[in-house]
């Protein structure tokens, strides 16, 4: 954000909070600054999936499931439900049946 005019930043500011600061060194070299754009996009996901998981486990019913990504079942919060939840890192479809998953 240190090439950026005050104004343009201000404005960025404005608008998107959130914004990560990049280090103006990176940006002569675009695979280091791929490499921390990519390493910060991916915390920034895994904060907002965690969010989520930890959301939707609040307001599960006694009869429901929550299907996660293997790195969210590790989440103490989520690991913590009341009711079963299963654990998927396949892209192809899966379905479980109530007594497959009680049984583990």
């Amino acid at each position: 954000m240190g090439r950026v005019s005050p104004a343009l930043r201000a404005l960025l500011e404005q608008v998107a909070p959130d914004i990560e600061p990049v280090d103006d060194a990176l940006v002569g070299q675009p695979a280091r600054y791929l490499e921390q754009v990519e390493s910060t996009v991916r915390r920034a996901r895994a904060h907002l999936e965690r969010e989520l998981a930890e959301a939707a486990t609040a307001a599960l019913g006694a009869d429901e499931w929550l299907v996660l990504d293997g790195r969210l079942s590790r989440s103490p919060a989520v690991a913590g439900i009341r009711a079963p939840s299963a654990s998927s890192k396949a892209m192809a479809r899966s379905f479980w049946k109530a007594g497959d998953l009680n049984a583990r």
